[in-house]
């Protein structure tokens, strides 16, 4: 970086001056307010402003009339049986600060030990204002103890944290060493914008308890390891309540030193000895600009020359310190309202101040720059984009349509156009939501079937030796068959949703493959899970009393067969049922052909069962062994009824006159699913069993939208009429839901 650091040639402790010493060449500017100055922007719940503020008020401060002078200290608690103190590890002008245990809470704290007896009066005052002052931005106050050795302390919180000077130059490096970064700095400004707030809270919560802090600056700050924000060092705050500030030697005193740090101390001091509300305000408006700019708002060769550039109003330039950096103009404003060394054109209220950044975070209008006409459309735009794009599209569509058309013809395109955009906008709706229903279970569906493949090839071979093996044969005989075997009306045939069937391949001997077998045959419970979760919106875990295996003959289900296909000849099925050939091979059918090989979920071309449940569609996966050799293929079938009934064919009666067609397309634009396979469901002896052929689908302007990877509603005239094609994409297989609409009816039953 280029930037050089910047230092203020005078440093900012907290110091006592005398006020003679103080040379300035500039007559101040007026010291008080008229009682009619008021702010252009008003704090939006004065309600709440007010209801607080009288519950704050009602309660001032108290402090001791004890003579604090005296070495009779039988009113504080020994330090030692309350903690255990420990090395010290800074220094102020007052005290020290020691590290500190709590023996009986047992916990860290900080312990301040004055010095010299002779600010033991101020030392009290101090740690009797701080505890009163009940706030979460300021530390609060544990106890006030004594010693044997007449000292005295105060115990206080510990802060794990840096103070807000240490912050700054934090975040200066930062952008030294990584580089500078405009939308960084965005982010990292409206943070200590948000300390800033909570800065201002503190302070404001003490004006309302009468109390001014006069010596606000970064280095008493503190900001704890949960972002939590302190306001320290209230050693030399004024409360208006206290007894002891109406002392005509206190008064005296306050006439001839001024009290605070150089750099921060309000210029009106210098002729009004007796601080207020707007001296504080001062201070912030400081500190506001070096949180914003990351530099001092000051400079200055000696005291003298801080106070003739305050008066003067002659501070440098509101100007980030990194060339690349921004500051808005309404922070600039903000900032030189608060600094500014006239009362008239200062904030009046912390209050104030703090509402100003509060709308400057919010984008809103500050009171320190009112916006111009141009300015306030600008930034009701930019919180209203829709409104505002809704109001210049109005505009621009009544100029054209007022100067192309008449009244009537006006009236009739408006009318036509949202009648179409309605039809567009609820059909896209509609198969949007169907997609995402469609997407939803065939992805469950998908999860189910990887899960079982994983049980399958993960758990030791044998898991149940005792367990009764089927064969097809065995169903045909009343004798063999299952004693749970009845028909089912869903299954068209008689069935036992207690076994699995086998049935082996040609040439397979059955002592060979007994073992694998028996292992499938292991897997009844997983299978029948898998035919009741496969419900629509069925719950992901299914305990054991919950199953229900009479639901599994009695109800329709998306998965009707769950199969295993082996390349050693074995094949099971649930539930168990007979029928197979002779002379089936499963290794032959067009389910096996297709997944073997490849890896992953395979969606098989669609075929006509031979148990009689019509059109169905295989969802298959590979089974590998653990060293990657091909064992087999896992699968189910998924009814097209089911799809096309529970997910596609969901409209109300009078979208099902206009609804032509239905259809669910793979990547390519070949039909997967199709409302029309299922309104052509009546098989011939030659179909049995025999895949679909996949083919294209017929409009070239869906395959031309699937192509573009897009979802979409268009219209397009064909030979045989006026049709609305409405087009979404299925994620997760990357398939596409499309509809095909009858335009006329759509927009008829839209009037």
């Amino acid at each position: 970086m280029n930037e050089e650091r910047n230092k203020t040639i005078v440093e900012s402790p907290t110091i006592q001056m005398e006020r003679e010493s103080i040379k300035v060449s500039v007559k101040l500017l007026p010291n008080s307010l008229p009682k009619t100055a008021t702010s252009s922007v008003k704090n939006e719940d004065k309600v709440d402003t007010h209801v607080f503020a009288q519950q704050i008020t009602t309660c001032k401060l108290a402090f001791t009339e004890l003579d604090p002078y005296s070495a009779d200290d039988e009113d504080h608690v020994d330090v030692t049986l309350i903690y255990e103190v420990k090395e010290a590890f800074a220094e102020g002008a007052q005290g020290a600060i020691h590290k500190a245990r709590d023996k009986h809470l047992l916990r860290d704290v900080v312990v301040k030990k004055l010095k010299e007896n002779t600010m033991r009066r101020p030392f009290i005052k101090e740690a009797q204002l701080t505890a009163q002052l009940d706030h979460p931005a300021i530390i609060p106050i544990y106890s006030l103890n004594s010693s044997n050795q007449n000292d005295i302390y105060f115990a206080m919180k510990k802060v794990n944290g840096i103070t807000l000077r240490e912050y700054l130059d934090r975040v200066s490096d930062h952008y030294y060493f990584k580089g500078f970064d405009q939308k960084v700095e965005k982010s990292s400004l409206n943070t200590r914008l948000e300390h800033f707030i909570k800065i201002c809270e503190a302070v404001q919560y003490a004006h309302l308890k009468k109390v001014i802090h006069r010596d606000l600056k970064p280095d008493n700050v503190m900001i704890g390891e949960s972002r939590e924000v302190y306001v320290m060092d209230w050693g030399i705050a004024y409360c208006f309540d206290d007894p002891e500030n109406q002392r005509p030697e206190v008064i005296e005193h306050m006439k001839h030193n001024i009290c605070g740090s150089p750099g921060y101390i309000d210029p009106q001091l210098v002729c009004n000895p007796f601080p207020d509300e707007p001296t504080d305000v001062y201070s912030l408006g400081m500190i506001l600009h070096e949180v914003c700019t990351l530099q001092r708002g000051f400079s200055g060769f000696n005291t003298n020359e801080l106070f003739e550039q305050a008066i003067r109003n002659q501070f440098p330039e509101v100007k980030h310190r990194f060339s690349k950096g921004v500051i808005a103009p309404e922070l600039k404003s903000i900032i030189e309202k608060a600094r500014n060394p006239n009362l008239l054109f200062r904030y009046r209220s912390v209050e104030e101040l703090s509402e100003d950044i509060r709308r400057y975070l919010r984008n809103d209008e500050v009171s320190s720059l009112p916006d111009k006409p141009a300015r306030k459309v600008m930034r009701w735009a930019q919180k209203n984009p829709y409104p505002m794009t809704v109001i210049m599209l109005t505009i621009i569509i009544s100029l054209s349509s007022t100067a192309i058309f008449s009244l009537v013809q006006q009236n009739k395109v408006i009318t036509e156009a949202r009648a179409r955009e309605n039809t567009f906008a609820d059909i896209q709706s509609r198969v949007a939501n169907k997609a995402h229903i469609i997407d939803n279970q065939l992805t469950k569906l998908e999860q189910l079937l990887s899960r079982l493949s994983a049980s399958i090839l993960s758990v030791p071979e044998m898991r149940n030796e005792g367990v009764k093996l089927y064969s097809s044969a065995d169903f045909l005989n009343s004798n063999t068959k299952p004693k749970d075997t009845i028909y089912s009306s869903i299954f068209g045939k008689e069935v036992s949703v207690n076994s699995i069937v086998y049935h082996l391949a040609p040439k397979t001997d059955f002592d060979e493959v007994e073992n694998y077998l028996s292992y499938l045959f292991s897997f009844k419970d997983e299978f029948l899970q898998i035919m009741l979760k496969s419900e629509l919106n069925s719950p992901s875990h299914i305990s054991k009393k919950d199953i229900n295996e009479e639901k599994v003959l009695l109800k329709p289900l998306p998965v009707r067969w769950i199969y295993c296909g082996l390349e050693n000849g074995v094949f099971v099925s649930y539930p168990g049922k007979g029928g197979y050939p002779d002379k089936y091979d499963h290794r032959k059918r067009p389910w096996y052909k297709e997944s073997k090989g490849r890896r992953g979920i395979v969606w098989a071309k669609p075929y006509y069962d031979i148990n009689g449940l019509g059109l169905v569609m295989p969802c298959t996966i590979s089974l590998y062994n653990q060293e990657d050799e091909f064992r087999g293929v896992l699968a189910f079938d998924l009814t097209i009824d089911y799809i096309a009934s529970q997910m596609m064919l969901t409209d109300s009666e009078y979208r099902h006159k206009a609804l032509l067609e239905s259809v669910i397309l793979n990547d390519v634009g070949e039909v997967m699913v199709s409302s029309s396979l299922l309104k052509k469901n009546k098989k011939t002896s030659a179909m049995i069993n025999s895949s679909i052929k996949r083919v294209h689908y017929s409009n070239k302007e869906v395959l031309a939208v699937i192509k573009k990877k897009k979802s979409t509603v268009f219209s397009v005239e064909e030979n045989t009429g006026h049709y609305i094609y409405a087009v979404n994409h299925i994620p997760t297989l990357n398939w596409y839901y499309v509809e095909k609409y009858d335009a006329n009816k759509c927009l008829l039953n839209e009037h």
